[in-house]
């Protein structure tokens, strides 16, 4: 979160719509600051949350640069509030494109799904 160098990291992937890449670079973080039990925990939540992240990348090249860096912010400073406000908001907005709409929703259903899992069994 404070790493401003890992930041930039995932940050690059997110502009150039690498998704996928940025997860990697995330799962590879925690491999050397967490306990091996701890990135375990990670991968078994992250497969639990595959359609998540398979979302998020189909979502991103729909989005300018900007939106994805404020989307991003948002993840690192642990603002969930505004996280939901976006995606509600790009929900209600794309109503005319169904498969958008239902994906921007998924999107808001896992992300809540996950933080209620977390809280409940932390990694």
């Amino acid at each position: 979160k404070n790493n401003d160098a890992y930041f930039s990291e995932i940050q690059g992937q997110v502009d150039a719509g690498k998704i996928d890449e940025a997860y990697e670079i995330f799962v590879r973080k925690a491999k050397e600051l967490c306990a091996l039990e701890q990135v375990e925990r990670l991968r078994k939540l992250l497969k639990k949350y595959e359609n998540l992240q398979a979302n998020v990348q189909n979502l991103a090249s729909g989005y300018p640069v900007n939106v994805r860096h404020d989307v991003l912010n948002w993840m690192r400073d642990g603002d969930l509030m505004a996280l939901m406000n976006f995606l509600g908001r790009e929900g209600m907005a794309s109503m005319v494109d169904p498969q958008k709409s239902s994906k921007l929703m998924q999107t808001s259903f896992d992300l809540t799904a996950m933080q209620i899992e977390l809280f409940f069994n932390p990694i």
